[in-house]
């Protein structure tokens, strides 16, 4: 099936060097500019596509007069802020993580009884999620964004190790500098290409609302209908708001 749309793209966020790793669109010399103005220059040099953009936070933004909203936030709190939006607004929301090798589609749609993502808070824990970009956090992912920046700006994978170990006390060796700089792009790119496809399959299929892929052991997908919390203040049949057609 085609579809004929226009598409809003917001971000509020810059261009980091620990972007690089996995965002091929940008390049180093995008690093302190927009994400959002870059990516709309990428799309029209490239591939002849023209999109709207806004260079605002989420919680800076009062029209949303859309059909759909995709939520690719890494935090918590923006997710619940765009949950609410599709509440108030009666906008359909398609919700999308990636940790790792794992990720998750949710779809939200408060004209059906399944749950939003406010009903299932505890399953996005209370911290953002981490992405391999991301250093203002400290985990495994943290390590191997760091890793690859260095491979960056340094070409011998021994000065990677060398300015590494310099300024960490778990230490790094060329084994592990070399995994990261062959393997995170590929991995990066199949699990957000993975669940880019599971979120449009979202779009026209609405038998599932949860989707949850695991690829570190095995290939292993899980296709759930979440239960409505009664205790959602949103979903709370006395609270929600009528749907008009």
């Amino acid at each position: 099936m085609q579809y004929e749309c226009r598409l809003t793209v917001l971000d509020n966020d810059t261009v980091a060097l620990t972007d690089l790793n996995r965002q091929f669109y940008y390049k180093q010399n995008d690093i302190g500019q927009p994400k959002v103005k870059i990516l709309e220059e990428y799309l029209w040099q490239y591939h002849n596509v023209r999109i709207n953009i806004i260079h605002k936070d989420v919680f800076e933004v009062c029209d949303y007069e859309y059909d759909l909203m995709f939520c690719c936030f890494d935090n918590v709190e923006s997710r619940m802020q765009l949950n609410y939006i599709s509440y108030i607004n009666n906008i359909p929301m398609i919700d999308l993580g990636i940790e790792g090798l794992q990720m998750h589609v949710k779809r939200v749609d408060f004209a059906t009884n399944r749950a939003c993502l406010y009903c299932m808070k505890e399953l996005y824990g209370t911290k953002a999620a981490f992405n391999y970009c991301t250093l203002k956090n400290t985990n495994t992912r943290n390590r191997e964004a760091y890793i690859y920046s260095l491979s960056l700006k340094y070409e011998s994978v021994e000065d990677v190790v060398e300015h590494f170990n310099a300024v960490n006390a778990v230490k790094t060796d060329e084994f592990e500098v070399r995994g990261i700089k062959e393997n995170i792009l590929p991995n990066a790119c199949y699990i957000a290409s993975l669940c880019a496809s599971m979120a449009l399959k979202m779009v026209d299929e609405c038998k599932y609302d949860f989707i949850y892929y695991n690829g570190y052991e095995k290939v292993h997908f899980n296709f759930i209908n979440m239960v409505v919390d009664p205790a959602c203040i949103l979903c709370n049949a006395k609270m929600r708001k009528p749907v008009i057609e």
